[in-house]
């Protein structure tokens, strides 16, 4: 069992302080045990010579750990040792029986020490020393030419005590050295894996970050033209009565909104898989928000001949801190998939207080899912099968982005189906009452008094559509406002700086210079005009460039495909902050 980092620490503290590193700490402690073996044996040997061997022995590493304490060299050192018990164990054997002494047999363990110590060269040339040793004390034996009184067992078996010392020594030597070997070889083949594993996930992860950026690059190159769709769908909208060009319209929004559905989807489950989507809460009236999620189907459900209501318990607060958007986005999953897997019947939208927070729930009449199909309701790119698939279309992310974002919203979500009764899809969330904010003029009632009023906008995008676009949502709130155009942020800095405006519309994605570095140049510039409110466009929809263009010191952000009445808002609040600034 390994030592702890302070078990280590303490132990340490009883070794002299040259010997704490690399492995003396091993030396020192091995050294100690020895020491102690060979006084312990001095006193209980009934052999004088035997006794008198072991306090040499315990001398020799008494001294090394003493010069090892004074700082001399480890290999010096341990040469120095293993050649004194070298010396002694061989008048040792010399001194009882030559090749036949069992004291010989000390010297096996010679090679080991600066094999372990020092390296294997080390232990080569140790082993070397070793069998000249046994060699030379089977010569002796065989001559009969020995120190002392021993008899032995003669010249027969000279040759054979010989061949055992010898074969035990190389022995003892290869062991180590082939679990060395294998121990190498295993080493040296981690390392390649590990190399090799790092080396993936570094292509891994670049393959990761090429796929999120292509992904932002045509999510932007989609939402950009999808903003003028979108947009000049909803003006016509509101120009065009009742009649079938209303009907084409209608279906032509439903259209765009199913796209772009699609591509938000797309790069939401982009930035869940690199965990960049973030949950911007804010106060909200929550019947609202629920109502227009719901809005947004009830002409499709008209067309299908649906059931198609909505219920808002008493007791649901009307005002919660929430982020909007991505309650809207699993609302309009739920109900999406409701109405298209719903050929006929009902779909209900059910909004209850329920253990202390909000319970929605989606009920319909479809087609329900069989029992062996549920466990892949919220996996990605999954639906309940191909003939699904091929009837219904999708693309088998919508349920799988809601349960990660009702994860991160911190609620919970579930569902009850059965083949031919319809399903029923429930999400809870911890939405708790929250004061409702300062009473605000209704933004029809400011436009309409202020409709007359000559504002002078700057609408800054390089691309001519999106600038026709805003010219043409601005002018039907206020026809008298005079509005100049920009192609890039270059241009936008020169017409400021030759007149004055009450608000600029800044896109993000230009060349020559973007939005981002054209906002930060105008804060910096000196002048009234470095207080402008601007507000943010842009189709690009990533945490980081948002996060950046917000530091650049716009006021407001509105994505692409814009709201005409979310846009008319931002900017109906904008103007009244400029012309009435919060005092300090």
């Amino acid at each position: 069992m390994p030592l702890s980092a302070e078990q280590r620490a303490r132990w340490l503290r009883v070794i002299p302080p040259p010997l704490r590193h690399g492995r003396l700490p091993h030396i020192w402690v091995v050294g100690v045990v020895m020491v102690l073996a060979m006084l312990l044996f001095a006193q209980i040997s009934p052999d004088p010579l035997g006794a008198q061997l072991s306090l040499w022995v315990a001398g020799v590493v008494t001294l090394t750990l003493l010069v090892l304490s004074l700082g001399a060299p480890v290999w010096l050192s341990v040469h120095a040792a293993s050649g004194a018990a070298l010396a002694v164990i061989a008048y040792a054997a010399w001194m009882s029986g030559g090749i036949d002494s069992p004291r010989l047999a000390w010297s096996l363990l010679l090679p080991i020490t600066p094999f372990y110590m020092l390296g294997r060269r080390h232990g080569d040339v140790w082993l070397g020393i070793v069998l000249l040793l046994l060699s030379a004390m089977a010569v002796l034996t065989q001559q009969g030419t020995l120190g002392g009184d021993v008899a032995h067992l003669g010249r027969d078996y000279a040759a054979v005590s010989w061949l055992s010392y010898q074969s035990l020594s190389v022995l003892l030597i290869v062991v180590p050295l082939v679990y060395h070997g294998l121990y190498r070889d295993e080493a040296q083949l981690s390392r390649q894996r590990t190399q090799e594993l790092q080396s993936k996930r570094a292509q891994l992860q670049a393959t990761l970050e090429a796929r999120n950026q292509f992904i932002a690059l045509v999510s932007h190159e989609l939402r950009t033209p999808m903003n003028a769709i979108l947009g000049f769908n909803e003006l016509l909208l509101q120009r065009v009565g009742d009649g079938p060009s209303r009907e084409i319209l209608l279906h032509t929004r439903a259209s765009a909104d199913h796209l772009l559905t699609v591509i938000n989807d797309v790069l939401d489950h982009s930035q869940l898989e690199a965990g960049q989507l973030k949950i911007q809460p804010e106060d909200c009236a929550l019947p609202r928000v629920v109502h227009n999620a719901f809005a947004l189907f009830a002409h499709r459900a008209q067309m299908q001949g649906l059931d198609y209501r909505c219920e808002i318990a008493p007791d649901v607060p009307e005002w919660v801190h929430v982020d909007r958007h991505r309650l809207v986005q699993v609302l309009v999953n739920l109900l999406g998939n409701a109405i298209k897997f719903t050929p006929q019947g009902r779909v209900h939208l059910s909004v209850t207080a329920h253990d202390g927070g909000v319970r929605f729930a989606v009920q319909d009449t479809g087609i329900g899912i069989a029992p062996d199909k549920h466990v892949r309701i919220f996996q990605r790119f999954s639906q309940a099968d191909e003939q699904v698939q091929s009837r219904f279309g999708g693309h088998g992310l919508g349920l799988s982005i809601s349960s990660r974002l009702v994860g991160l919203l911190g609620g919970q979500i579930g569902f009850e189906s059965e083949v031919g009764a319809g399903s029923l899809f429930w999400f809870w969330l911890p939405l708790r009452a929250v004061a409702a904010p300062a009473a605000a003029a209704e933004p029809t009632q400011a436009r309409s008094a202020e409709a007359d009023h000559r504002w002078r906008f700057l609408v800054v995008d390089d691309h001519p559509i999106n600038r026709i676009l805003m010219c043409r949502i601005l002018q039907s709130a206020w026809p008298q406002a005079r509005i100049d155009e920009a192609e890039d942020g270059a241009q936008a800095l020169d017409l400021l700086a030759r007149a004055p405006v009450d608000l600029v519309f800044m896109d993000m994605v230009m060349p020559n210079l973007d939005g981002i570095e054209a906002t930060r140049r105008l804060r910096a510039s000196e002048g009234p005009q470095a207080q402008v409110p601007v507000l943010g466009l842009t189709a690009n929809v990533h945490p980081r460039d948002l996060d950046q263009f917000l530091l650049a010191g716009v006021d407001a952000l509105a994505l692409k495909p814009v709201d005409p009445q979310q846009v008319l808002a931002q900017v109906e609040r904008l103007l009244l902050q400029a012309a009435h600034p919060p005092r300090a």
